[in-house]
Protein backbone atom coordinates (compact mmCIF):
# COMPACT_ATOMS: atom_id res chain seq x y z
CA UNK A 1 0.00 0.00 0.00
CA UNK A 2 1.49 3.00 -1.08
CA UNK A 3 -0.84 5.41 0.58
CA UNK A 4 -1.95 5.36 4.11
CA UNK A 5 -4.64 7.28 4.68
CA UNK A 6 -5.63 8.61 8.35
CA UNK A 7 -8.19 11.05 9.07
CA UNK A 8 -6.86 14.52 8.58
CA UNK A 9 -3.85 13.32 6.64
CA UNK A 10 -2.58 11.26 4.42
CA UNK A 11 1.23 9.03 4.88
CA UNK A 12 2.34 8.41 1.09
CA UNK A 13 5.19 5.90 1.48
CA UNK A 14 6.12 4.52 -1.91
CA UNK A 15 9.58 5.17 -1.39
CA UNK A 16 9.91 4.65 1.91
CA UNK A 17 11.94 1.32 3.46
CA UNK A 18 9.45 1.28 6.31
CA UNK A 19 6.21 1.73 6.56
CA UNK A 20 3.60 3.28 8.22
CA UNK A 21 3.43 0.83 11.90
CA UNK A 22 2.00 0.25 15.38
CA UNK A 23 5.23 1.55 16.92
CA UNK A 24 5.20 5.01 15.12
CA UNK A 25 1.70 5.21 16.26
CA UNK A 26 2.28 4.51 19.42
CA UNK A 27 4.70 7.01 20.11
CA UNK A 28 3.01 9.87 18.06
CA UNK A 29 -0.49 8.77 20.45
CA UNK A 30 0.91 8.10 23.66
CA UNK A 31 3.79 10.65 23.69
CA UNK A 32 3.52 13.14 26.82
CA UNK A 33 3.28 17.06 25.33
CA UNK A 34 2.14 18.00 29.04
CA UNK A 35 4.55 20.79 28.62
CA UNK A 36 2.99 22.26 25.70
CA UNK A 37 6.28 22.33 23.68
CA UNK A 38 5.82 24.88 21.30
CA UNK A 39 9.19 23.68 19.30
CA UNK A 40 9.45 19.40 18.38
CA UNK A 41 12.36 17.67 16.39
CA UNK A 42 11.39 14.18 15.02
CA UNK A 43 14.81 12.49 14.50
CA UNK A 44 14.49 9.75 12.03
CA UNK A 45 11.46 10.90 10.89
CA UNK A 46 10.82 8.20 7.74
CA UNK A 47 7.93 9.43 6.21
CA UNK A 48 6.99 11.97 8.92
CA UNK A 49 3.96 10.16 10.64
CA UNK A 50 4.97 11.13 14.17
CA UNK A 51 5.93 14.41 12.93
CA UNK A 52 2.27 14.69 11.28
CA UNK A 53 0.56 13.14 14.37
CA UNK A 54 2.22 15.86 16.72
CA UNK A 55 1.22 18.79 15.00
CA UNK A 56 -2.35 17.22 14.77
CA UNK A 57 -2.40 16.91 18.36
CA UNK A 58 -0.79 20.42 19.72
CA UNK A 59 0.12 23.75 18.41
CA UNK A 60 3.64 24.02 17.89
CA UNK A 61 5.21 26.75 16.38
CA UNK A 62 7.68 24.72 15.03
CA UNK A 63 7.60 20.84 14.25
CA UNK A 64 11.39 19.42 12.26
CA UNK A 65 11.69 16.07 11.61
CA UNK A 66 15.24 15.04 10.19
CA UNK A 67 15.91 12.29 7.93
CA UNK A 68 19.32 10.49 6.71
CA UNK A 69 17.68 8.19 3.89
CA UNK A 70 17.49 9.79 0.33
CA UNK A 71 14.20 7.99 -0.64
CA UNK A 72 12.33 8.38 2.83
CA UNK A 73 13.10 12.49 2.60
CA UNK A 74 11.31 12.65 -0.57
CA UNK A 75 8.35 10.55 0.87
CA UNK A 76 8.53 12.72 4.09
CA UNK A 77 8.90 16.29 2.63
CA UNK A 78 5.71 15.30 0.19
CA UNK A 79 3.38 14.48 3.31
CA UNK A 80 4.48 17.59 4.93
CA UNK A 81 3.77 19.96 2.34
CA UNK A 82 0.29 17.72 1.10
CA UNK A 83 -0.91 18.73 4.90
CA UNK A 84 -2.89 20.70 6.65
CA UNK A 85 0.09 21.72 9.03
CA UNK A 86 2.45 22.71 6.17
CA UNK A 87 3.31 26.04 7.46
CA UNK A 88 4.44 24.61 10.54
CA UNK A 89 6.52 21.12 9.10
CA UNK A 90 9.91 21.12 7.85
CA UNK A 91 12.24 18.40 7.45
CA UNK A 92 16.25 18.36 7.15
CA UNK A 93 17.92 15.75 4.74
CA UNK A 94 21.19 14.49 6.49
CA UNK A 95 22.73 13.82 9.93
CA UNK A 96 21.69 14.09 13.26
CA UNK A 97 25.19 15.80 14.08
CA UNK A 98 25.28 18.11 11.34
CA UNK A 99 21.89 19.74 12.65
CA UNK A 100 23.15 20.42 16.50
CA UNK A 101 25.93 22.66 14.55
CA UNK A 102 23.30 24.39 12.79
CA UNK A 103 20.47 24.63 14.51
CA UNK A 104 19.71 28.04 15.73
CA UNK A 105 17.21 26.97 18.54
CA UNK A 106 16.53 24.57 20.74
CA UNK A 107 13.52 22.16 20.92
CA UNK A 108 10.46 21.77 24.07
CA UNK A 109 10.11 17.83 22.73
CA UNK A 110 12.88 15.45 20.95
CA UNK A 111 11.01 12.50 19.60
CA UNK A 112 12.41 9.41 17.68
CA UNK A 113 11.30 6.04 16.47
CA UNK A 114 15.14 4.63 16.39
CA UNK A 115 16.56 2.37 14.40
CA UNK A 116 16.28 -0.29 16.67
CA UNK A 117 18.17 -3.40 15.90
CA UNK A 118 21.77 -2.85 17.98
CA UNK A 119 23.52 -5.84 16.41
CA UNK A 120 24.41 -5.81 13.05
CA UNK A 121 22.47 -7.64 10.33
CA UNK A 122 21.71 -7.88 6.94
CA UNK A 123 18.64 -6.34 5.70
CA UNK A 124 17.68 -6.81 1.67
CA UNK A 125 18.45 -3.34 0.66
CA UNK A 126 20.80 -0.25 1.86
CA UNK A 127 17.88 1.61 2.74
CA UNK A 128 16.18 -0.85 5.20
CA UNK A 129 19.64 -1.13 6.67
CA UNK A 130 19.29 1.95 7.53
CA UNK A 131 16.06 2.30 8.38
CA UNK A 132 16.19 -1.05 10.70
CA UNK A 133 19.89 -1.32 12.23
CA UNK A 134 20.89 1.59 14.92
CA UNK A 135 24.73 1.46 13.47
CA UNK A 136 24.28 4.98 11.94
CA UNK A 137 21.95 5.95 15.19
CA UNK A 138 23.88 4.78 18.12
CA UNK A 139 22.37 5.26 21.39
CA UNK A 140 25.31 7.29 22.67
CA UNK A 141 25.71 9.45 19.59
CA UNK A 142 21.92 10.15 19.91
CA UNK A 143 21.30 11.18 22.99
CA UNK A 144 24.93 13.02 23.09
CA UNK A 145 22.91 15.18 19.76
CA UNK A 146 19.66 15.33 21.58
CA UNK A 147 21.07 16.66 24.86
CA UNK A 148 22.97 19.71 22.72
CA UNK A 149 19.37 20.79 21.07
CA UNK A 150 16.90 20.13 23.65
CA UNK A 151 15.74 22.76 26.09
CA UNK A 152 16.32 23.02 30.07
CA UNK A 153 12.61 22.15 30.07
CA UNK A 154 12.17 19.78 26.91
CA UNK A 155 12.12 16.04 26.85
CA UNK A 156 13.88 13.36 24.54
CA UNK A 157 11.10 10.32 24.01
CA UNK A 158 11.62 7.21 21.91
CA UNK A 159 10.51 3.85 21.33
CA UNK A 160 12.62 1.20 21.60
CA UNK A 161 12.41 -2.74 21.76
CA UNK A 162 11.90 -3.87 25.38
CA UNK A 163 14.99 -6.20 25.77
CA UNK A 164 17.06 -3.22 24.98
CA UNK A 165 15.74 -0.51 27.23
CA UNK A 166 18.70 -0.47 29.58
CA UNK A 167 21.03 0.42 26.85
CA UNK A 168 19.22 3.41 26.18
CA UNK A 169 19.09 4.20 29.49
CA UNK A 170 22.65 3.73 30.09
CA UNK A 171 23.22 6.47 27.47
CA UNK A 172 21.04 8.73 28.41
CA UNK A 173 22.41 9.04 31.39
CA UNK A 174 25.94 9.63 30.04
CA UNK A 175 24.14 12.59 28.44
CA UNK A 176 22.95 13.56 32.23
CA UNK A 177 19.46 12.85 30.82
CA UNK A 178 17.39 11.11 33.55
CA UNK A 179 14.59 8.59 32.91
CA UNK A 180 11.23 10.16 33.96
CA UNK A 181 8.52 7.67 32.64
CA UNK A 182 8.35 4.17 31.22
CA UNK A 183 5.19 2.38 29.50
CA UNK A 184 5.83 -0.99 28.62
CA UNK A 185 4.09 -2.25 25.99
CA UNK A 186 2.20 -5.55 25.22
CA UNK A 187 1.06 -7.33 21.94
CA UNK A 188 -2.09 -8.97 23.70
CA UNK A 189 -2.46 -10.42 26.60
CA UNK A 190 -0.19 -13.24 28.32
CA UNK A 191 2.27 -11.94 25.36
CA UNK A 192 5.72 -10.71 26.58
CA UNK A 193 6.44 -7.02 26.05
CA UNK A 194 8.35 -5.85 22.81
CA UNK A 195 8.49 -2.09 23.16
CA UNK A 196 8.76 0.69 25.78
CA UNK A 197 8.23 3.89 25.39
CA UNK A 198 10.27 5.96 27.29
CA UNK A 199 10.64 9.69 28.56
CA UNK A 200 14.21 11.24 29.14
CA UNK A 201 14.73 15.01 30.80
CA UNK A 202 17.20 16.75 32.77
CA UNK A 203 15.33 16.97 35.87
CA UNK A 204 15.44 14.05 38.48
CA UNK A 205 11.76 13.02 38.90
CA UNK A 206 9.82 10.40 40.08
CA UNK A 207 9.81 7.87 37.81
CA UNK A 208 6.13 6.97 36.33
CA UNK A 209 5.60 3.43 35.07
CA UNK A 210 2.38 2.56 33.43
CA UNK A 211 1.69 -0.55 30.78
CA UNK A 212 -0.03 -0.54 27.35
CA UNK A 213 -2.01 -3.52 25.97
CA UNK A 214 -2.77 -2.69 21.94
CA UNK A 215 -4.97 -5.83 21.00
CA UNK A 216 -7.55 -7.78 22.86
CA UNK A 217 -7.55 -10.33 20.21
CA UNK A 218 -6.10 -10.50 16.51
CA UNK A 219 -7.25 -7.45 15.34
CA UNK A 220 -9.41 -6.76 18.24
CA UNK A 221 -7.96 -3.48 20.08
CA UNK A 222 -8.07 -2.53 23.54
CA UNK A 223 -9.66 -0.06 24.45
CA UNK A 224 -7.19 1.81 25.70
CA UNK A 225 -5.56 2.11 22.56
CA UNK A 226 -8.46 2.93 20.89
CA UNK A 227 -9.21 6.30 22.63
CA UNK A 228 -5.43 7.37 22.01
CA UNK A 229 -5.64 6.55 18.48
CA UNK A 230 -9.19 7.33 17.75
CA UNK A 231 -8.64 11.18 16.55
CA UNK A 232 -6.14 9.48 13.82
CA UNK A 233 -7.15 6.13 12.92
CA UNK A 234 -9.82 5.75 10.19
CA UNK A 235 -11.29 2.86 11.65
CA UNK A 236 -11.70 3.88 14.81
Amino acid sequence: MSVFSFKQFDIQQERSAMKVGTDAVILGAFSNISNQPQTILDVGAGTGIIALMLAQRCGAEIVDAIEIDDEAYLDCVENFENSPWGDRLFCYHGDFAALVEDSEYGYDLIISNPPFYLNQHFAETESRTTARFADKLQPEFFFGCAADLRTETGTVQIIVPEADYLVWVNAAEKADLKLQSRKVIFPMPGKAAKRTLLQFGFRTETLIESELIVEESRGNYTAQYREATKDFHPKF
